[in-house]
């Protein structure tokens, strides 16, 4: 049998560890303690461990706390450090001066976006991507916060923004899905599988499906003095039927840009969801955004997939990961 814990700042011996992990959202930990060391507000970060195993799964921040009975125990809940780009509230005091930027590279203008709400520790790929506008007060952050920004930045270039286990945020082209790299756009980079083969064998349970839900394959970008459409055929569609979404870039992307907009964002949603989740023996290396190798017989399934979402879940009866994997 495995010799699996958990180590959380402050804790001595905690009841359980939940932490959720998502490709693109916040990484929440939930403790069930007799204890409670910590205080809202406080840093907290979190480690577990399968056999010679360790791994720092967790950096944030307590957000809640609280206390059940008469199981005489609390529950504390921690959000990692992204929380404050959630939080960071963006209201000019003179509404006539908001923050703005005009003529600038995307990485950078989420840069700047979130060193306002604190977060410095930022890597990022180059875009190439200028975003502009031709109104004299330039692009204008103002009523929005800065996560609700950023992420709106992301989704115009299809790429991702999260924050990992250090509390070190990432903007880069991130698919939910496995990247092969010949794509062709800036960033895509082919994805190496950690050293982790998901089998029958460390399957606790699990379920297959792919369905069309997200499949969109007509994109439509709309700018401040025009649009742009990108389309294709699908074999999931009736032929000639176009599935449309719609994306509002006005006062960010210029024209000249809103093409490039459109073509990525239809090469990320012209596809089926394929999706495997499974409950498997607890990994402490395992995390969102990674890429696992899969063969299973059960499923006949095999080859990379991606962790779209990835739940730690630690108890005195043990210790399991509960995924959902894509193609």
């Amino acid at each position: 049998m495995s010799s699996v814990s958990v180590s959380v700042t402050g804790f001595t011996n905690p009841i359980s560890v939940v932490l959720q992990e998502s490709h693109d959202s916040l990484s929440t930990l939930i403790i069930e303690s007799i204890e409670c060391p910590v205080e809202i507000g406080d840093e907290i970060e979190c480690y577990f461990t399968s056999d010679d195993t360790t791994e720092k799964r967790f950096k944030g921040y307590v957000k809640q706390i609280d206390r059940k009975i008469p199981d005489n125990t609390y529950v504390i809940t921690a959000n990692d450090m992204f929380i404050r780009a959630v939080e960071y509230f963006f209201a000019a005091t003179d509404p006539n001066n908001p923050f703005s930027r005009n003529h600038i590279q995307a990485e950078t203008l989420v840069g700047d976006v979130l060193a306002e709400a604190g977060l410095t520790n930022y890597v990022y790929q180059t875009s190439y991507f200028e975003l502009f506008t031709m109104r004299t007060e330039g692009i204008q952050v103002n009523l929005i916060s800065a996560n609700d920004f950023v992420k709106n930045i992301a989704r115009i270039l299809a790429w991702s923004v999260w924050c990992d286990e250090n509390g070190i945020v990432y903007f880069k082209n991130r698919k939910p899905y496995v990247m092969t790299g010949t794509s062709g756009e800036y960033g895509d980079i082919p994805d190496v599988p950690i050293d982790y083969t998901l089998t029958d064998a460390l399957m606790l349970s699990g379920s297959y499906g792919k369905d069309d839900k997200n499949l969109r394959n007509k994109v439509i970008v709309y700018t401040e003095d025009g649009s742009a459409t990108a389309s294709a055929s699908s074999p999931y569609v009736p032929s000639g039927f176009y599935r449309t979404t719609i994306m509002g870039a006005d006062g960010i992307v210029a024209q000249s840009n809103a093409q490039y907009v459109a073509n990525v964002n239809l090469n990320l949603l012209n596809r089926l969801t394929e999706q495997l989740s499974c409950q498997v023996i607890g990994n402490p290396m395992l995390a969102a955004r990674k890429v696992i190798s899969v063969n299973s017989t059960l499923f006949n399934l095999s080859g990379n997939w991606y962790i779209y979402t990835c739940q730690h879940e630690f108890s005195r009866s043990g210790y399991t990961n509960s995924l959902i994997l894509r193609k």
